[in-house]
């Protein structure tokens, strides 16, 4: 892989950390709507817990937070209670989802019906560049992991998603997929530096390898096997 690929890489995972509640600015009017900006900074900030589970926060508080008009709050907390991540209790506030190991286990459900699709038609469908940008972000992946850089790892993963969709190229996929992600980070940051989590960002890592390689066969069969292991876990948790 050459410079321009890791470049490419780096610029997408800066886009993605400044986004984050740790690099949080007050958003603009230029963005492409106020209620879409808020609706991901929102989310940046309830998938990296910085908002955590089971908060009850007003519209008051998040309009504060992000600097913002009440009506865009408003709707980006319709978006949001969209994707599960919040529930809105009239008269009482706003609530960030609890989420917790039986969900996880419906959750895989559609997930295995839908991912090892998805990141076969990425394989197979993304061009020799955008190949090397996988590469890129398989090896920023497992220095993440080495280093116990649970945050890292999240915004990663992220940017491969999002390079996933634009490879696949189906929409229905994306939409499908793209609130249950949501809650699966979420999820696992409340279990970041456990062996399980580790063991999760390894067979991870293995999907974004296979993707990088194009092999769509490989890309299935790894994401099948990182669906095996996430049950496996759900279920010791439940027992």
């Amino acid at each position: 892989m050459d410079s321009d690929d890791i470049s490419t890489v780096g610029a997408r995972v800066r886009r993605r950390a400044a986004a984050s509640p740790r690099h949080a600015k007050r958003l603009h009017a230029d963005d492409a709507t106020l209620a879409e900006a808020a609706y991901r900074s929102l989310t940046d900030q309830i998938v990296e817990l910085s908002i955590p589970p089971g908060a009850l926060v007003s519209e008051a508080v998040l309009s504060q937070r992000l600097g913002l008009g009440r009506t865009p709050i408003r709707e980006a907390t319709k978006l949001l209670a969209r994707d599960y991540l919040v529930t809105l209790l009239p008269k009482r506030g706003i609530q960030v989802s609890v989420i917790d190991a039986s969900q996880m286990l419906l959750i895989l459900e559609p997930r295995r019906c839908l991912e090892p699709t998805r990141y076969g038609r990425a394989a197979r469908r993304s061009t020799e560049a955008q190949r090397r940008q996988f590469a890129v972000l398989a090896e920023q992946l497992e220095r993440a992991r080495a280093a116990g850089d649970f945050r890292a790892q999240v915004r990663i993963d992220a940017v491969f998603d999002d390079l996933v969709d634009e490879c696949a190229g189906n929409p229905y996929l994306t939409d499908a997929l793209k609130p249950l992600h949501g809650i699966v980070r979420r999820f696992w940051n409340m279990h970041a530096g456990t062996t399980g989590y580790q063991g999760v960002i390894s067979r991870h890592t293995a999907i974004v390898r296979a993707v990088a390689s194009g092999d769509a066969v490989a890309a299935a069969a790894a994401t099948n096997e990182l669906l095996a292991y996430n049950e496996t876990l759900l279920r010791a948790m439940i027992e």
